[in-house]
């Protein structure tokens, strides 16, 4: 009798989002076959629920709620709208936006559906990650074909233990949200400072306002969330924001059903873009035209309603959209106020009455007076304060990681691999350094040159998308990466990867469709338009070229091809283009038509070039 083929050990560190979705892909592989286990630091829940979904149960508070829509968050075989296949979705249909406990649910359905549910090891703290003493120490090839060395802690009935493991492949998915980024300034407040200082990691409820005079550091969507809650508890004396650099304000939900994270299209964009268009950033420049004359209808040019902390310059691609957008009027308040064009803009948003946010915009906090509550900042103004919300962010940290990994991706970064932004924000040499972050691996931030079978997944921040489908495709991607079935395209590493955010203020900024493309292209899961014509004809063309990049589309060629996503795309995704109304597919079609235009010219150039220089026409290559 023939014996059964041997699994490989795969270990998958956190059951988030990215984590189940990691240890799904690996159990329906195939070749090679993984027996897997996923490391949750958290303990198994003594009550209800299977204990996953990481940030979503341990950094909530009240009324979390998701800013990216279900459409787009949603994985590609698990939707979160009713299909025509009853048992292929978990219906969340009462909003466009789930909250995170409904979230929650979706994430533990998609566990039991795909039984990662029995992979689970809860109260598990990894403490190393180490190479293999057999790792082979070579300039040609992979170095870890031996797998990795995990050793964790694991606690259970207050018992705990250390375990060493060997692992064929792993998965880091130990989430952005981990380790809270504590601002140096705020560090030297500690002893000086009579009232409270916390993280927002530590916010549950607007209870802890009473009474209080809140100032609220931070530019994200979590500080003004938690900005929002503080000016509504009707027993707070007082709010105020503090932002350095400003942020770019716009709704997550432009209409009731017409979420902000829809209105992006493929076609000339991600896609059938020439090479010299995406080069001049000519489609983001007429889509920064349009954008600006839609935030002017809206009473500002700088953002949505946003009269306030606006950063600069307000362009496509340049940042990380702030879709938080329920304490924006209560900031412009202060504003609007001492002005007629203000007040008017204000009675036509139901601003009047409203209870006004303080704003300490371009400016940084340097000390506390001698009272111990009055806060100084560095442009001469000052604010009394009895809560200090630090609304910081965190640090991307991999403390488990062998330095040995760690400095072969800082030395991936230092030798040109990420652009340039990043290489000074991470570079302690760098005038520009101040988070002192771990590193990503250079290729997509999913993988090192040389480690294939050490992944990193949902690390990567979108402007307007959703972390979990970018973390399902990068795990498809890994996959083949780890087979060699994947066609990197070779870049000038003096150049950026097309798809980062232009801005500096996030290393790991990334133009959600742009990046989904160019991972896709690798595995051959680009969708193509006469495919997309033969198989499902106009509705299909019609979602993918003018719909947003939905998981579903890069399942429907390549390794990962299903039919369920064929049904998604004429379907859901169809009626998601659908629900955005004529004027705004309208528009939408004649930027695609400007598009087309833009690289027909671009072809005519190249052609004329090709002919002036005897070279092949290229026309539409990856880049």
């Amino acid at each position: 009798m023939n014996e059964a083929p041997k699994r490989k050990k795969a270990v998958v560190i956190g059951a988030g989002a990215s984590g189940l979705v990691t240890a799904k892909y690996l159990l329906e592989s195939t070749d090679p076959l993984f027996e897997v286990t996923v490391l949750e630091a958290q303990p198994k829940p003594s009550k209800s629920g299977l204990g996953v979904g990481g940030t979503f149960i341990n950094k909530v508070y009240d009324g979390t709620r998701l800013v990216s829509s279900k459409y787009i968050t949603a994985f590609s075989d698990f939707r979160m709208v009713p299909t025509e296949q009853a048992d292929c979705c978990h219906p969340i249909t009462h909003t466009n936006h789930p909250t995170a406990k409904d979230y929650v649910k979706y994430l533990e359905a998609y566990s039991e559906k795909f039984h990662v549910s029995k992979c689970f090891k809860f109260g598990c703290k990894v403490i190393s990650l180490k190479t293999n003493e057999l790792d082979k120490d070579s300039s040609d090839g992979d170095v870890d074909e031996n797998g990795y060395i995990v050793q964790y802690q694991q606690t259970i009935n207050n018992e705990t233990e250390v375990i060493t493991e060997h692992y064929d492949v792993c998965a880091v998915c130990s989430g952005l949200h981990n380790v809270p980024n504590i601002p140096q300034n705020i560090v030297s407040l500690e002893t000086s400072f009579k009232g409270s200082i916390l993280h927002s990691s530590e916010y549950k409820d607007s209870s802890i306002f009473d009474n209080k005079r809140v100032l609220i550091l931070g530019s994200g969507e979590t500080a003004m969330d938690i900005a929002l809650r503080a000016i509504q508890n009707p027993n707070s004396k007082s709010v105020a924001l503090n932002v350095r650099r400003g942020f770019l304000s716009i709704p997550h939900n432009l209409a009731e059903d017409r979420p902000l994270d829809v209105f992006i299209t493929n076609l000339f964009e991600h896609s059938y873009e020439h090479p010299w268009v995406h080069a001049l950033r000519l489609r983001w420049i007429l889509s920064t035209i349009v954008i600006r004359f839609f935030l002017f209808l809206t009473g500002s040019s700088v953002g949505f309603n946003q009269w306030v902390c606006e950063t600069t310059p307000v362009k496509r691609g340049y940042h990380i959209i702030n879709k938080s957008h329920g304490a924006m009027s209560h900031l412009n308040v202060p504003i609007k106020s001492k002005s007629l064009i203000g007040r008017f803009w204000m009675k036509v948003y139901g601003e009047e009455g409203l209870r006004p946010i303080e704003s300490f915009h371009k400016t940084s906090v340097v000390g506390v007076e001698n009272d111990g509550k009055t806060i100084r900042f560095d442009d001469g103004r000052t604010y009394e304060a009895d809560l200090i919300i630090m609304a910081t962010g965190y640090k991307q940290s991999f403390p488990f990681l062998d330095e040995k990994i760690q400095a072969e991706y800082r030395q991936e970064a230092m030798d040109g691999e990420l652009p340039k932004e990043s290489s000074q924000l991470l570079n302690p040499q760098s005038s520009n350094y101040n988070l002192r972050e771990d590193y990503l691996p250079s290729q997509h931030f999913i993988t090192g040159k040389k480690r294939p079978r050490l992944g990193f997944i949902g690390f990567v921040r979108p402007n307007v998308g959703a972390i979990p489908p970018m973390s399902e495709l990068q795990v498809m991607w890994w996959l083949c990466r780890m087979k060699t079935k994947v066609n990197l395209l070779k870049r000038d590493p003096k150049v950026p990867p097309s798809y980062m955010v232009l801005g500096a203020k996030y290393q790991y900024g990334v133009d959600y469709g742009n990046y989904m493309h160019r991972v896709s292209e690798d595995i051959g899961a680009a969708p193509s338009l006469v495919t997309l014509w033969k198989i499902s004809g106009f509705k299909g063309l019609f979602t993918y070229s003018m719909g947003q990049s939905h998981i579903p589309l890069f399942r429907l060629e390549g390794p990962f091809a299903s039919n369920l996503c064929w049904s998604i795309t004429s379907n859901e995704l169809w009626q998601v283009c659908l629900n955005r109304g004529f004027a705004e597919n309208f528009g939408l079609v004649s930027i695609c038509v400007i598009s087309l235009w833009m690289n027909l010219a671009a072809c005519g150039l190249e052609l004329l070039w090709c002919c002036i220089t005897f070279r092949k026409p290229k026309f539409f290559v990856r880049y």
